[in-house]
């Protein structure tokens, strides 16, 4: 296996092959004699290339590693020597060993014999006549480039890589013959960077730095030519903003990459044994940012303050900025308390499911442009569920990692992402339903459908239901979140109609929130005359109101 890194002096192997094993003084005894045994030096010459925004003298080296394999011809008056026929030689334990074979220099045999080399070894190359100047022309013209690169193991395989010309055994000091091999880059390569931004907060009042905040192309297809299926590569990805693709020398590449309904075109031509960096859509940025309430969250990842909103950026908008600063339960609490204020459970970073889900959600609170459903709806299809028992005794689980979120805890605690967490588990464990439709057919499927209409990065939470508390936050910054969510497309916090009671059915004009209130029964954040009130006779059959999901980044 090899490894590409950033280095600016060749690698030079000078590594023992497998002969017959002899001490200093009888080594030196055979400088005359007739037979004596190899010693192999291999040299790989890194790619070159450009930058299409910097100059750069560094080149992509290949490191040979254990296991590698490469192979080894002889050939001696224009013909190929039997036994010197596609030798495999292997870099083991440190020495590059032939594993069926022990081949020794015999002078007079071996005069006027040079050697050719190749990687990665092929067991089915058939090489039957020497091609002058370049012995290896047949194997680069004919060399097959898989589509699926994105196995180290893959793209290892593309890269062919041969020595130019043929090179002779010299003697070492010690009486040894030695092949110094020079293996250099048949195919070319590009280097794939991906549009990125790196953010540097700017907050005085909250460290928003602990962890990186980066977003970048998420989902990123790419393909030869034609945009299809059947067209489909995959490049090797080496960190997060860039790939790398072994590609044909002297052919433009003519590749294509789509990502969030955008297309980035590869089409320059990189000559063999080079290659090209190149940035699409702009590459990486380095931002400075001051996030504020307010702020626009677009479905990858990047912010927009309200004054640089567009109608090009504005269809990428998920979601407004509601908080910020690090929301996960281990930052802000210390104990989970009752409604009368008594402690019930520590927090820990253990029992902090946000936290070890994902760590790097450390920056902020975002509410969804609009709501799920233009249309009240029940929380689920039964008021049945002892959702408060077995949340109570889910919690005492200690091989899953909650906070308890029983109908007792008072509901101002940021727990959204906790609660929607142990709701689903609890519709798995009632129906084997890994997707909780089947318990909650309505709150699960809503959410469900909201995800699939607007996608986020994976460097978020996803789609969740809040908590009351949440909303309490969304209530005391309506006014500069309406501000942002007054957008022809978006919708305002709570203005949606009121629901009119029919058949007993309970009124509700405000959002459902994922804190359980007792067996039956969802506890609902609703606007009275302006001032937010926890909704608690919310049952979760006949009740209805409406899902405002957020999530966490």
């Amino acid at each position: 296996m090899k490894q590409y890194n950033f280095l600016s002096t060749l690698l030079g192997l000078t590594l023992l092959w497998a002969g017959t094993g002899c001490s200093q003084e009888e080594e030196m005894s055979m400088i005359s004699a007739v037979h004596s045994d190899f010693v192999i030096t291999v040299a790989q010459e890194g790619m070159s290339g450009v930058y299409s925004r910097a100059v750069t003298d560094e080149t992509y080296t290949t490191n040979f590693e254990e296991g590698d394999e490469i192979g080894l011809f002889a050939v001696k008056d224009g013909s190929i020597k039997g036994d010197f026929n596609n030798v495999k030689v292997t870099l083991n334990d440190g020495n590059w060993k032939i594993a069926d074979k022990n081949l020794l220099y015999e002078e007079d045999e071996e005069f006027g014999t040079v050697y050719f080399a190749y990687y990665p070894y092929n067991s089915e190359l058939s090489i039957t006549s020497v091609e002058s100047p370049d012995f290896f022309k047949g194997l680069v013209s004919g060399w097959t480039i898989p589509a699926d690169q994105s196995t180290e193991e893959n793209f290892e395989a593309a890269d062919l890589m041969t020595t130019l010309e043929g090179v002779s055994a010299s003697q070492n000091e010690k009486g040894q013959y030695t092949i110094p091999l020079k293996l250099v880059h048949r195919m070319a390569m590009a280097v794939i960077e991906l549009p990125s931004i790196h953010y540097n907060f700017k907050n005085e009042d909250v460290d928003l730095n602990t962890v990186p905040y980066i977003t970048k192309a998420a989902g990123i297809k790419f393909y030869k030519g034609v945009i299809d299926d059947n067209n489909e590569i995959k490049p090797f990805l080496v960190d997060d903003d860039s790939y790398r693709l072994i590609i044909k020398p002297d052919e433009e590449p003519n590749v294509v990459g789509v990502a969030n309904s955008q297309q980035y075109k590869l089409q320059t031509v990189v000559a063999a044994g080079k290659y090209k960096h190149f940035e699409v859509g702009g590459g990486r940025v380095e931002k400075e940012y001051l996030l504020e309430i307010g702020d626009y969250y677009c479905s990858d990842g990047s912010l927009i303050k309200p004054a640089d909103l567009t109608d090009t950026n504005k269809e990428h908008v998920v979601g407004v900025v509601y908080y910020v600063g690090n929301p996960q339960p281990s930052a802000l609490y210390e104990d989970i308390k009752n409604y009368k204020g008594d402690p019930v459970q520590t927090v820990t970073e253990h029992n902090d499911i946000l936290l070890q889900s994902y760590p790097g959600c450390v920056h902020g609170l975002v509410c969804a442009i609009t709501s799920g459903k233009m249309e009240v709806s029940r929380f689920c299809a039964s008021s049945k569920y002892k959702y408060a028992e077995q949340i109570s005794t889910f919690s005492l689980d200690k091989t899953h990692l909650f906070v308890s979120a029983g109908g007792s805890y008072a509901p101002e605690y940021l727990l959204g992402y906790n609660n929607t967490s142990i709701l689903q588990q609890l519709a798995i464990l009632d129906t084997g339903d890994p997707t909780g439709e089947s318990a909650s057919d309505d709150m699960f499927k809503v959410l469900n459908e909201y995800e699939a209409a607007y996608s986020v990065p994976q460097v978020t939470t996803g789609w969740y239901l809040p908590s009351y508390g949440e909303f309490k936050i969304m209530s005391e910054n309506q006014q500069v979140l309406d501000v942002s969510l007054g957008q022809e497309g978006f919708e305002k916090l709570w203005s949606l109609p009121l629901y009119e009671p029919t058949d007993n059915k309970t009124a509700y004009a405000g959002y459902w929130t994922s804190v359980v209130r007792g067996n039956g029964t969802m506890l609902g954040a609703l606007k009275d005359n302006g001032t937010i009130k926890a909704f608690q006779e919310k049952n979760t059959k006949d009740g209805r109101g409406y899902f405002r999901f957020a999530l966490a980044f």
